[in-house]
């Protein structure tokens, strides 16, 4: 697909209340033992031969730039295409006064240089908090075969928040968009993707420039269904969203049914991510383990139970850690007991400790807390 360019937002959504993205870009967030989520749109975007690829960086992004390097681990380390990390500063039309990006327009602007020097027809722009494995190939199929202006990917994630946008269709044809409402039975959501033609964005961004708009969904989409030709592509796999940190929860939960698994780690459409070999798991005598996700490097000597574990955790006898997230080299000292919690990296619990939360609100500790 050498006609087709990607575009990522690694952070794009200001003002919600994610404690794990408070240090790091959203796109970076660790997820499900190994992986971070930019490497979801990343390596779907591989598999469709698309080797141009930019993600566009905001605050904190350190985290995010050694997870990438140079795209090495998803074969985009190409000399005249391959990966590339954008500023998201940008200048306004009136001033030279520099301003960090309000939304996705903003972010655009500040690299349209990158965008007018790209010799692909086609523009893919992806969201870096989505965990889907998309089949590309089918997308930009029926982008070119129906001659829409826009197509928007779409799914039903099972659970609408209110930074969803949810979408009304006829046939393949988008009529309609409005954050946050809808049946979650029966309604499909915007996985932010969306495919156009590079010349469109373009005029999508003088536009946007000339009205001082930095919303993609609500200018480029909410405000233009009726004049522009916008379909939408139905995915029909597993699709999550993370906005917030019980977004976060509920979509790595699902990490543990073997048939979500199935529909998101395919042979045929690996996702990659950046390699880090290290040993496998020691289970003691006394380690107890059902149902739950263990990264390489652990040592587990207490019971574990529903969970999902990262690289490098000790989690010491007589610990239970139950429906909780531990990321890498944390430890849980004995006879400490864990449920509905989160626990970033580097996080130490020692002996004798009860930390509880709940399905709808996990308790989480920030990076590198003792307690």
């Amino acid at each position: 697909m050498s006609n087709f360019a990607g575009i990522i937002f690694s952070d794009m959504y200001d003002g919600d209340t994610n404690v794990l993205a408070k240090i790091r870009a959203l796109a970076s967030v660790p997820f499900c033992g190994r992986f971070r989520m930019v490497d979801f749109m990343l390596s779907s975007l591989v598999n469709a031969g698309v080797d141009n690829v930019a993600v566009i960086t905001k605050r904190n992004y350190a985290s995010l730039e050694d997870h990438l390097g140079r795209g090495s681990y998803w074969d985009l380390n190409h000399r005249n295409s391959g990966l590339r990390l954008l500023s998201p500063f940008y200048k306004t039309a009136n001033n030279n006064e520099v301003f960090l990006a309000r939304g996705k327009l903003d972010a655009l602007r500040s690299v349209k240089p990158h965008i007018e020097g790209m010799r692909e027809e086609y523009v893919v722009l992806c969201n870096g908090n989505v965990i889907a494995n998309i089949d590309f190939d089918c997308v930009l199929d029926q982008h070119i075969y129906s001659g829409a202006d826009i197509t928007a990917v779409c799914a039903q994630t099972g659970r609408i928040g209110e930074n969803d946008l949810v979408v009304s269709m006829d046939g393949d044809r988008i009529t309609g968009l409005t954050y946050g409402a809808g049946d979650p039975s029966d309604s499909a959501v915007s996985l932010g993707v969306y495919v156009m033609k590079r010349t469109l964005l373009l005029d999508i961004i003088r536009r946007a420039d000339e009205g001082d708009y930095y919303s993609f969904e609500k200018y480029a989409l909410i405000k233009n269904t009726e004049k522009l030709n916008i379909t939408g592509f139905m995915h029909g796999r597993f699709a999550g969203i993370v906005h917030t940190v019980r977004d976060y929860y509920d979509v790595s939960m699902q990490m543990l049914d073997r048939s979500v698994r199935d529909q998101l780690f395919r042979p045929d459409f690996p996702i990659m991510t950046r390699v880090m070999d290290t040993v496998p798991v020691l289970y003691s005598y006394n380690a107890d383990v059902e149902n739950s996700i263990i990264a390489d490097g652990c040592r587990i000597d207490g019971v574990v139970r529903n969970s999902i574990i990262f690289r490098n955790v000790v989690i010491e006898t007589g610990a239970v850690v139950e429906n909780s997230i531990i990321l890498q080299n944390s430890v849980i000292e004995g006879d400490s007991m864990i449920d509905h919690v989160i626990l970033d990296k580097n996080v130490k619990v020692t002996s004798g400790k009860t930390l509880r939360g709940a399905p709808e609100y996990p308790y989480v500790l920030e990076k590198g807390t003792v307690i």
